[in-house]
């Protein structure tokens, strides 16, 4: 790659195989060891005009960069930050460019200090930007959702995407793919982080998002990754007491119920359902409606 990455053909073709062979975690340590994160920045940044040649040098640095500290800190050092800014920026209507550099964000934003190379105004902006654009396809919307949720940690971060519109963006993915059980997490993920903060929380809220939180506890109440995400996201809703109305009005007693019904052998799932009833309690119209579906019965199988 190194002696030929003038040429399009060969970098474009040497890029995808990078990607395939890096997906084995002895691979992606070997490719590292080799300076190819650096190399593959270099490539990106001689080839940005590319969209094709962009989509296999991102695929590779995705593939390099996924559950690898030691990548990750090596395509940050090399610049690839900005670069896939750039990328992105450059190719923002191109669908599997935009899928792939989410993608990479993603990776990258798990590392605390990529989050203020990540998350400038203007990059939180294009990522709330290309997710509204391509909000239907599932690949951007699970990828581009973990990079907000991953971005939205750090607090300033998390500040200017709410007011770039990514809490009535997360409610909108939600809903447009509540039967995919990636996304569902991510979102809930998302929500349950920026529903710690006062204006994003009240963002959430009026974009729907107690009620669409809720069709999704109950769509996938089987399913202990999103329960215990959507309980967080229920629980910070409930910070608020204005909240704790419009959550009973869209049936969170009865869903709370059948939750700890279905996981009661899971401690996690126990502590959160139990935390999120405690937390809805202040409303006597929730005592009696948690009565009346059935949980106080539960809690005794529950304790026993």
């Amino acid at each position: 790659l190194e002696q030929h990455m003038s040429d399009v053909g060969v970098v474009e073709v040497l890029c995808g195989a990078i990607g395939i062979l890096g997906a084995n975690d002895d691979n992606q340590v070997r490719f590292g060891d080799t300076d190819g994160c650096e190399l593959l920045v270099r490539v990106l940044r001689q080839h940005m005009s590319e969209a094709a040649v962009v989509v296999q040098v991102c695929g590779a640095i995705r593939s390099l960069s996924v559950n690898n500290n030691s990548n990750q800190a090596r395509l940050s050092d090399a610049g690839a930050c900005e670069t896939v800014i750039e990328a992105l920026k450059k190719h923002s209507s191109v669908v599997n460019v935009v899928e792939v550099v989410c993608a990479i964000i993603q990776n990258l934003s798990s590392i605390d200090t990529n989050n203020a190379r990540l998350g400038g105004t203007g990059e939180c902006v294009l990522l709330v930007d290309v997710l509204d654009q391509h909000i239907t396809v599932l690949g951007v919307a699970m990828h581009a959702c973990g990079a907000i949720r991953n971005l939205s940690v750090d607090h300033d971060n998390q500040t200017t995407l709410g007011k770039a519109g990514a809490c009535e963006m997360l409610v909108r993915v939600l809903k447009q793919h509540m039967s995919v059980v990636t996304v569902v997490e991510q979102v809930c993920a998302a929500i349950g982080q920026f529903g710690l903060q006062d204006a994003n929380r009240a963002r959430l809220v009026e974009a729907g998002g107690c009620e669409v939180i809720i069709q999704a506890l109950r769509r996938h109440i089987l399913v202990i990754g999103v329960t215990e995400l959507a309980c967080a996201a229920i629980w910070s809703f409930s910070l608020n007491n204005n909240n704790i109305t419009r959550l009973i009005e869209a049936g969170i007693s009865d869903v709370l119920v059948q939750m700890l019904e279905q996981h009661m052998h899971v401690v996690s799932m126990v502590e959160s359902a139990c935390t999120v009833m405690c937390n809805l309690t202040t409303n006597v119209d929730h005592v009696k409606r948690l009565g009346d579906a059935g949980a106080c019965e539960v809690m005794v199988h529950v304790l026993e």
